[in-house]
């Protein structure tokens, strides 16, 4: 795919999300990151690993993402608990992610094609980069 198109698909995943940057944060937001004392320090990095994604035991676990919840962690210690920076770096990957899916369309005008109509898609606003992991 050209870099010219690719430059497309970048922005093309940006522009819908756009609006949202300068908001606080919504719904879960606020216990998974604002409010969440695991990722506010790294003396509590352990806690990622022996909890559950909302907090409590890991017996009672319905979602164990560790990884996501470590992410935050590295971004909370890098910027604190600024809204607008983590909706940004997520935003960074979407951009990233979308132009380099690979295709096994022999057109490049398909892939494009396809890959304009679900990046632009806003199926899940909050945190589009997971978006171009199920799209």
């Amino acid at each position: 795919m050209s870099s010219r198109r690719r430059l497309g698909l970048a922005l093309l995943a940006l522009l819908p999300f756009l609006n949202g940057l300068p908001y606080d944060f919504t719904y879960d937001d606020k216990l998974i990151i604002r409010d969440n004392e695991r990722i506010a320090a790294p003396a509590k990095v352990e806690e990622i690993f022996t909890t559950q994604y909302f907090g409590g035991a890991l017996t009672s676990a319905q979602n164990y993402r560790p990884i996501l919840l470590l992410t935050y962690a590295v971004q909370h210690w890098i910027h604190g608990n600024r809204p607008w920076l983590f909706r940004a770096v997520n935003l960074a990957l979407h951009a990233a992610a979308k132009p380099s899916a690979k295709s096994h369309s022999p057109s490049d005008t398909v892939t494009a094609a396809c890959s304009a109509r679900f990046t632009a898609r806003k199926s899940h606003g909050r945190f589009p980069w997971i978006q171009c992991c199920t799209a």
